[in-house]
């Protein structure tokens, strides 16, 4: 089976309406979904850990999917947890200097 992981924004939540609407999607596709709550850490690699954390319980394919700062945590986490696929909405891209 496969399961996918979701990653909200900074300033949303982890059952918000764009994510609850795509994990029924992907429910009615057969596949898991997840959604990790970030509320409260506003530090993208802290989110990033937290990601690749509770993703490493998942035995499973992998599918991460994040939206705005999630975008940046599931691109980040993606490099560690190898997932099968990831989509990113209006990712926020954070640069190192």
């Amino acid at each position: 089976m496969t399961t996918v992981i979701f990653s909200h924004g900074q300033e949303s939540g982890p059952w918000g309406t764009k994510i609850r609407a795509m994990a029924e999607l992907v429910r009615t596709m057969g596949c898991g979904a997840d959604s990790i709550d970030y509320q409260g850490i506003a530090d993208p690699a802290e989110r990033v850990e937290k990601c690749v954390h509770e993703c490493a319980a998942v035995d499973d394919q992998l599918i991460l999917v994040g939206s705005s700062m999630g975008g940046h945590v599931a691109t980040a986490a993606a490099a560690r947890l190898r997932p099968v696929g990831f989509l990113l909405l209006a990712p926020s891209c954070l640069m190192g200097e």
